[in-house]
């Protein structure tokens, strides 16, 4: 075949390929994206220091490629706790804004500035879709949150009616129900717009919801969550550290903590001294002077987190990764006499980093916190619970069989010419 003709006949797969992506798109139910803890970007106004005034006008706090300059402003993200109401607020005279509600960018990537897809997010994801003749901003959308805040504070301040609003537009728009893609903490976040908002029910559900997919949702909790809560300066783990100790103010960490449900009476935690379980917040949270920690907690355990949603719903997560399962704060023998010789602080949990005893799950996940629902919800119409080997916390975003399991229930359709474009490509050359 002269390659006049293999041209031709590419040019025409091309086109079909194109043709057929299309359709597809129109025909396939579109995409809601709600990312997890930390997938937002967020902006600030009226900062503190320096860096961060910019004399009125928002700027972009998280993420910056910068760490150092995240480091700065990320101060400025610490909440204050009403105990008397279990609300929160913002530093006094601080603004905080989510930009980019309805659209994509914001969560395909943490940073507003990318090089070379650094601090990647839900990219993979997007592009993926993009493949089968999803719209960015029309088939497919995002609805990024503050994710400081846990659900209950995020019904306070509008949120899910703007999820409500923006689900409407997209049916409306694509002339096909949606189909509600969460990651992570957002998990939590659409189950709570499912089962806990007020303002949609069964009958707007059947209208408006294809199906709900969950990547990764920490029903139970997660013990690196402890880490994080019990990290200074000093025993961050780098990440972390941009946000230490302000990341103990967010009422996100403290529903994010393993919940006694459970884990139960099960070790989590072991110092020189004694051990704590999911029951020992209290004791814990006043070893290391966390004064609201564990009423904050308590106010988190209200959230509903168990009703079955009644929509076709389908939890995806990872497993037979390493994932924290047991923090040991000790100092060895010689370490605390020379410490009791100086005078020094004694107590490890400020002063050492901890041994880390690892169990299943997905990296950062347990495995007992993922398949919560797989006992719970099994007998119920439309659910059904998949396992994927090795796929991490974050990676289950951009793993090919997770993302071909979404294609299929979102009805989506590729060309099925690319072992013949392949094979004409590979002709011209």
């Amino acid at each position: 075949m002269d390659k006049t003709r293999i041209l031709t006949r590419l040019l025409c797969a091309v086109g079909l390929c194109t043709l057929i992506s299309a359709v597809s798109a129109l025909e396939s139910s579109p995409i809601l994206l709600i990312p997890g803890f930390g997938g937002s970007q967020l902006d600030e106004k009226n900062g503190n220091y320096d860096y961060c005034n910019t004399g009125g006008n928002y700027k972009r706090v998280w993420y910056d490629l910068f760490l150092w300059r995240t480091r700065i402003c990320s101060k400025d993200l610490q909440l204050r706790y009403d105990k008397s109401s279990n609300t929160y607020q913002n530093k006094t005279g601080i603004e905080v804004r989510v930009p980019g509600f309805g659209e994509t960018k914001t969560v395909e990537y943490s940073a507003k500035f990318t090089v070379f897809s650094v601090k990647s997010y839900m990219n993979n994801l997007v592009q993926h879709f993009a493949k089968y003749g999803y719209e960015r901003g029309i088939s497919i959308r995002a609805a990024p949150y503050d994710w400081r805040l846990a659900a209950d504070e995020l019904d306070r301040t509008g949120y899910f009616k703007q999820v409500k609003g923006l689900i409407e537009e997209m049916r409306k728009a694509n002339g096909q129900r949606v189909t509600i893609v969460a990651h992570s903490m957002g998990g939590l976040v659409s189950h709570y717009f499912l089962t806990g908002y007020s303002g949609i029910d069964q009958d707007w559900k059947k209208k408006h919801i294809k199906a709900w997919i969950t990547l990764g949702t920490p029903w139970g909790g997660a013990v690196e969550t402890i880490q994080t809560v019990l990290a200074n300066e000093r025993t961050a783990s780098d990440w972390w550290k941009v946000l230490v100790p302000y990341g103990r103010t967010f009422e996100s960490t403290a529903w994010l903590l393993p919940k006694p449900s459970l884990f139960g009476d099960k070790v989590l935690v072991e110092t020189n001294s004694r051990k704590y379980t999911a029951n020992d917040y209290e004791k814990l949270f006043d070893r290391i002077n966390y004064e609201d920690g564990y009423a904050m907690f308590k106010g988190t355990q209200q959230i509903d987190s168990v009703t079955y949603p009644n929509v076709q719903t389908y939890c995806y997560y990872g497993k037979n990764l390493q994932t924290p399962e047991r923090l040991t704060y000790k100092f060895g023998i010689i370490n605390s006499l020379h410490k009791k010789i100086k005078g020094e602080e004694e107590d490890p949990i400020k002063n050492v980093k901890p041994k880390i005893t690892h169990g299943d799950g997905d990296g950062t996940v347990n495995i007992d916190s993922l398949r919560v629902y797989n006992t719970e919800w099994s007998d119920r119409k439309g659910f059904e619970s998949k396992e994927f080997d090795s796929a991490d916390h974050k990676g289950i975003l951009s793993d090919t069989a997770v993302l071909e399991d979404i294609a299929k229930i979102v009805g989506a359709r590729c060309c099925g010419n690319i072992e013949q474009l392949e094979q004409l490509l590979e002709a011209l050359n």
